[in-house]
């Protein structure tokens, strides 16, 4: 992809674990995904880092019953990509 189509398309973000809508047994959950062109990446309003190559891990402490993951990446422009998880502790 060239620079200027980077420009246009801004942040993209991919979580690949946990699912969306996904129930657990664990309290504990290796929140894992990638992160490109971002200047930031927080999870539920903490910021966290990805490696070079864009990813990202963070353990997450959920508590009993429904529990709401939200991931912003945002670029240098203020443009921002959203996912937000729900998940359920049993």
């Amino acid at each position: 992809m060239n620079r200027s189509a980077a420009f246009i398309i801004g942040p993209t973000l991919t979580v690949s674990s946990p699912r969306d809508g996904e129930t657990l047994k664990k309290p504990v959950v290796l929140l894992r995904g990638t992160a490109e062109r971002i200047a930031e990446l927080t999870v539920n309003g903490r910021k966290i880092f990805t490696d070079e190559e864009g990813v990202f891990s963070d353990s997450l402490l959920l508590l009993p019953g429904y529990n709401i993951i939200t991931v912003v990446a945002k670029d240098r422009f203020d443009r921002e990509e959203k996912k937000t998880l729900h998940v359920i502790l049993k």
